[in-house]
């Protein structure tokens, strides 16, 4: 249910309302994601 997405953040992915090219978007908050880490989102979110 965590995944880190970025050296400083780790998140729920079960939270996630919105995905964009380099953000997720977790309530109101935006949050990057390294390039190193976003294959492995988009796995575990079945979109890759």
């Amino acid at each position: 249910r965590f995944l880190q997405i970025h050296r400083s953040y780790i998140i729920n992915f079960t939270k996630i309302i919105d995905i964009e090219d380099n953000s997720v978007l977790i309530e109101k908050n935006v949050i990057p994601i390294s390039r190193s880490n976003r294959p492995e989102l988009m796995r575990r979110l079945n979109l890759l």
